[in-house]
């Protein structure tokens, strides 16, 4: 949102100076004809100009980075072997980092309903201290039954379903690495996500470009998952377990880096800087 107000506005500074790349080309050439050994205060319009070769008028959008944390407090298993223990200990602690490209196309859209597929770039949860208990990295493998995203984020808001009161529902998936062990078949990936009756969760029309409501999602206890699922050659379930918790934190960390608008828009001002210092000289 940020690229394309900063698009518009140049936009509209430079076509109000009516200056073209050839007009700029053509203004440079007679300009070290005629100033030769003068020292020369560039107009505003020949400044536009300038900016209209070096400064592209069109931005991309910036990554968003996002951290968590908590501590592992439940397990589930669906397997056929009831008592089995706790891939990784109760009480472990864990750390996590998510990168989105906030300029992902939407999915599908619906009335009170937005999904992104594939919208992460990198992740990573590392389980105790130092990693002790593992570090699995983000990974390009499909999600299971997400259509063969390995990634997806999706936002339910004011949905009614079934006669029951309106309610928010945030959900985020994300695939990491296997292990060395791991039996053909397996995925592990992280899941955040919170559903509530209550509508405040999610503002009214969020999509990826806007930051996530943090302290309404921690408030309404925002869920952290770790998952194993294993599926036969036939595609058929096997077996899966997931640890659980309730997030103790989330904080958005980076929300923008320079964009090429931006860089070229330092780089034109540094020529004209130099060409008004060669000129003095003279």
């Amino acid at each position: 949102m940020y690229a394309e107000s900063m698009r518009k506005d140049t936009s509209k500074y430079v076509y109000s100076h009516a200056c073209t790349a050839r007009d700029c080309l053509d203004f440079w050439a007679s300009h070290k004809t005629k100033n030769q050994g003068k020292g020369i205060m560039l107009s505003m319009r020949k400044s536009a100009c300038l900016l209209a070769v070096f400064m592209p008028l069109t931005g991309v959008a910036a990554p968003v980075t996002y951290e968590f944390s908590g501590a592992l407090t439940g397990f589930n298993h669906s397997g056929d072997d009831p008592f089995l223990p706790p891939p990784i200990p109760y009480g472990t602690e864990y750390f996590g980092t998510l990168t989105i490209d906030d300029s992902t196309p939407s999915d599908y859209e619906a009335p009170g309903f937005i999904s992104y597929r594939n919208p992460v770039t990198a992740a990573r949860v590392s389980f105790g201290p130092g990693g002790s208990g593992g570090i699995f990295e983000f990974l390009d493998l499909p999600l299971p039954y997400q259509g063969g995203a390995s990634s997806d984020l999706a936002f339910f808001n004011d949905i009614e379903y079934l006669g029951n009161p309106p309610y928010d529902q945030f959900n985020f998936g994300a695939s990491l690495n296997l292990l060395p062990g791991d039996a053909a078949g397996t995925t592990r990936a992280f899941f955040l996500d919170r559903g509530s009756f209550d509508t405040s969760l999610l503002p009214a029309g969020l999509t990826i470009a806007d930051p996530w409501p943090v302290s309404n999602l921690l408030a309404a206890g925002l869920r952290f998952s770790f998952s194993y699922q294993l599926f036969d050659a036939d595609g058929n379930y096997v077996d899966s377990w997931a640890m659980e918790s309730t997030v103790a934190s989330l904080r958005q960390v980076q929300t923008s880096v320079p964009e090429p608008a931006t860089l070229s828009l330092l780089g034109a001002g540094l020529l004209m800087l130099g060409f008004r210092r060669r000129g003095l000289r003279r």
